[in-house]
Order: C-alpha cells, then sequence, then structure tokens
C-alpha cells in the first residue's frame, strides 16, 4: 500500500491535460482494431472489477508522447521504450501528462490527482531480452471484429501474422508521428490489438510494453508469439514483430466470469412450492446475488419483483428466464441513491420480503490510503439507502414484513484498499440492527457472506469462492420462516 500511494519521485514539468469520453475509446477502438467490450461498452464492463470502461493503456500512451513531443521534447533518435501500465485511467478522469528529461533517457508519466496510471521510458539503447524468434504461420490474417475468448491453458505457443494496418493515427498525434514515423504509431497501435483481441483476447490486462523501435513509413505485416503462458499466475507473455518495431508485452488473463445458475439449475435444489406466498421485491436483481435470488424465489413458488439502476436489458433477461420457466417476474427501475417514495409503489407490488443488493464498484483506485468521497458514497448507498427503504415499506406495507441486509465478511477482514467499504458495511449492520429493534412487524437478516462468485470478485489469481445461489438459499428459507403465521 505504501508503494501505491507514493507520489513519485520523478522531477518532471507538467505538459498537458485531457479528460478521455466514450467517442475517444470508440474511435480509437475503431482505428487499433482493440474493441473489446471493456473499453467500449459500459454494459459489459460492468462485469469487469473496474465497473466502468477503461480508457486503452496505449491511446493514453500515444496521447502522453504525443503531448510531449508537441510541447518542445525531443524524441527522433531514441530506439527503446518500454512502458507500464500500473493504474487504470477510466472515461471522465483528467490525466496530466509529466516529462523528465536527461542525457540517457525520456521519461513520460501520465497522472490522475498524483497517483501514476502510466510510466513510459525512451532510451537510446536498444532493450534487451527481445529474443528472435522463427514464424512457422505465414500466411497473414485479417483483424478480428470481436475478441477471442483463451483458456490460460491454450494460449501457449500460439501465433499468426496478420495483415494490419491503423490509419488515422498520425493525423491523430501529428509531433508524435513527426518524431517516430507513422510505423512506430501503428506497432503500437497493433499491440493492443494483440492483447485485446488475439490473445489473451476478452479478458486480457495488458501490464507492460517493451519494445525496440525502427522507425519505418508503415507496417501491412505484423507477427506475433505466445512465448509463454503461466496458468499458476495467469501470466502470457506475447512477442510482436512489425517492420517498425520488436516488442514484448506481459499480460494477465483475467478469469472467465461464471455461467449464472440457470431455473432449470435451481429447481432440483428446491421443495415443490417452498416459497410460496413470499413476495419478495429485489433491489439489484438483474444480476449477480440479485438474479440468483429472484430465481431462487420464483422456482419455489414465489412472486419477485426486480429493480435494476443501469442493467435494464439484463434485468429483463432474468424476468423473462423465470416467466419461462413458469415462475412470476416483475421488472422496475429503482435507483438507491434517490428517495424510494418517488420510485416504488408497494400498495401495487405488495412485499412481505426485502432483498438490498444495491451495489456499486467495490474497487477504486484511489489517490491515497483514505479516501473521504468513497466512504461518502459506500455510506449513502449501504447505509442511508437501505434506511430509507426500510422506512418507506414499513410505512407502506400492512403486516409482517423481512428485510435481508446483505454484509461481508470484508466488514471484519477487508483487502488492502478496501477499508471505506468495510466501514459502510460496518455502519449499515448497526443500523438494520437498530431498524429491526424500533420498527415495529419488521424482522431484518443480517449475514456476512463470504467472498462469492460475481463480476465485483473477479480476478487474475485462484481465490476461494462460493456460488450465490449456495450463499443464498439458506437465507431465502430463513426469510421464509420468518413470513410463516405463527400460532
Amino acid at each position: 500500500a505504501r508503494q501505491l500511494y507514493a507520489r513519485t519521485p520523478m522531477t518532471a514539468r507538467f505538459v498537458a491535460s485531457r479528460t478521455f469520453d466514450l467517442a475517444d475509446q470508440l474511435w480509437f477502438a475503431a482505428t487499433s482494431g482493440d474493441a473489446n467490450p471493456m473499453h467500449v461498452d459500459p454494459l459489459a464492463a460492468r462485469r469487469t472489477q473496474f465497473g466502468e470502461p477503461l480508457v486503452h493503456g496505449v491511446h493514453g500512451l500515444l496521447w502522453g508522447i504525443n503531448a510531449a513531443a508537441a510541447t518542445g521534447t525531443k524524441l527522433s533518435g531514441f530506439r527503446g521504450m518500454s512502458a507500464q501500465f500500473a493504474n487504470p485511467i477510466l472515461l471522465g478522469d483528467e490525466v496530466e501528462a509529466h516529462v523528465a528529461v536527461s542525457d540517457a533517457d525520456v521519461k513520460i508519466e501520465l497522472r490522475i490527482r498524483g497517483l501514476r496510471c502510466t510510466a513510459i521510458r525512451l532510451t537510446r539503447q536498444t532493450p534487451r531480452a527481445l529474443p528472435d524468434w522463427k514464424l512457422v504461420a505465414t500466411s497473414p490474417s485479417s483483424r478480428r471484429l470481436a475478441p477471442q475468448e483463451l483458456d490460460i491453458e491454450q494460449m501457449h505457443g500460439i501465433e499468426a501474422a496478420l495483415d494490419y494496418s491503423a490509419p488515422g493515427l498520425a493525423e491523430a498525434f501529428p509531433a508524435a508521428a513527426q518524431e517516430f514515423g507513422a510505423g512506430v504509431l501503428e506497432g503500437l497501435a497493433a499491440s493492443t490489438y494483440i492483447v485485446g483481441m488475439e490473445a489473451p483476447g476478452l479478458h486480457s490486462i495488458y501490464s507492460k510494453l517493451t519494445a525496440a523501435l525502427d522507425p519505418q513509413p508503415d507496417l501491412h505485416r505484423v507477427e506475433y508469439r505466445v512465448a509463454n503462458a503461466d496458468p499458476r499466475f495467469r501470466i502470457a507473455d506475447v512477442l510482436m514483430r512489425t517492420p517498425a518495431m520488436s516488442a514484448r508485452m506481459n499480460t494477465f488473463a483475467r478469469v472467465s466470469p461464471i455461467a449464472p445458475a440457470s431455473m432449470a439449475d435451481i429447481r432440483p435444489l428446491l421443495r415443490t412450492g417452498e416459497f410460496t406466498g413470499q413476495r419478495a421485491l429485489v433491489i439489484g436483481g438483474s444480476r449477480g446475488l440479485g438474479a440468483a435470488t429472484a430465481k431462487l424465489i420464483a422456482a419455489g413458488g414465489g412472486d419477485v419483483t426486480i429493480t435494476y439502476a443501469r442493467g435494464e436489458a439484463e434485468a429483463k433477461e432474468v424476468a423473462a428466464e423465470i416467466q419461462a420457466a413458469g415462475g412470476t417476474c416483475q421488472v422496475q427501475c429503482y435507483d438507491a441513491f434517490n428517495a424510494p417514495s418517488r420510485q416504488l409503489d408497494f400498495a401495487l407490488r405488495r412485499p412481505n420480503a426485502i432483498y438490498y443488493f444495491a451495489t456499486s464498484t467495490i474497487w477504486r483506485r484511489k489517490t491515497r490510503a483514505f479516501e473521504p468521497s468513497v466512504l461518502r458514497e459506500f455510506m449513502q448507498l449501504h447505509v442511508e439507502g437501505f434506511a430509507a427503504l426500510a422506512e418507506e415499506a414499513r410505512l407502506r406495507t400492512q403486516g409482517r414484513l423481512a428485510l435481508f441486509y446483505p454484509s461481508s465478511t470484508y466488514a471484519v477482514s477487508p483487502p488492502p484498499d478496501f477499508g471505506e467499504y468495510a466501514a459502510a458495511k460496518r455502519a449499515g449492520e448497526a443500523i438494520a440492527e437498530n431498524l429491526a429493534a424500533t420498527l415495529p412487524d419488521m424482522s431484518i437478516v443480517i449475514e456476512r457472506l463470504p467472498p462469492i462468485d460475481t463480476d465485483q470478485n473477479a480476478s487474475v489469481t485462484a481465490t476461494h469462492t462460493i456460488s450465490p445461489i449456495e450463499a443464498m438459499l439458506p437465507v431465502v428459507r430463513r426469510m421464509q420462516l420468518i413470513l410463516q403465521p405463527t400460532t
């Protein structure tokens, strides 16, 4: 953590700043060919641990060297380049470029509020450890339109020749093109295409680039080989060769998302009509724990309403699956950051069970160990949002009411960098306990769930998790017991 939050010791001058928006991303994806959904599809990016689209590392790199060249830094004559993509750049971030020049090298850093995101170094010496290799494949293929989805075990030894071009880069980054030539810019674009679309492909993370530069006017032919793929650490090293450069790309392969359980998978786990009489409102039911809970209740004979804040299409897919299997499910938009009285018609839905899975991205790129703004957001969602919903539901419903507040084992033993999330969850537990003690006819089930196979827990390393169904079936049964009439 000390290393992560340390301000860079590099003495450098500020040269430029900018933000990237979705239009910028779509242009770069079309130009480079790297149309990986994590960069251009906000809905698909929600299913990564980052929660929203990331700027291509090479897009930031090209902008950084162009900004340096445009403000008078001489970059011609350099034959080596390295780049480390240390922290992601998100859409809307204000990115600053800083440059330091010495006799031996030029260093360019991209920073967000002082946090180093990309570190670029240009040297006059050709870098070592770029082995020569012979390509077996000879017939070049065209750029693919959709990324490959490869297991890490499948990657070792993969190789190909590509008929590649990325027209428009020289016009977009004219100062960089003047210093390096269009061929180097296209070679950099080819590297992100290979990583994001070829290998590792769909679930890739581009970590580092080491390149030897030999400026040429254009590319046309690009060759690559996966030199190493280690399943233990999900690391893949990719070698690339073009007329203008040779390079090594260090990458990670993220764990593929686990397919959610279907209604057919769930039915054998339940007794017939096990959840009959449960009228559930599932906040955040479009995916993950919420979708699993909705399917469990519907498969057991209950009536379900699921809500979404952004994933309308996903919520409708969940509802359609439930309805196709003979269950009952409605869909409604609900934003937990806003007052529930203006969004939910309790008289129409008549819920007697509410499950609160309102979420925001847990992972946060932070510039210091404690970020008050992050804590405020988590408190608003996990404390204020839940309390407002509980009080509104109590006012608008009659009879017994059961609520589920999902806490986490992270509340007591958070990973590094999750302090604000842990604090909000502990506060949420305390407020839920207090609401249950003060509001009549209301029971609140609080459960500290272990790490679960969800989008938020996606990782590049093996972690012990349980499925959403394993986590939620005991909870839904406990809620059903609360709703049983007393004698």
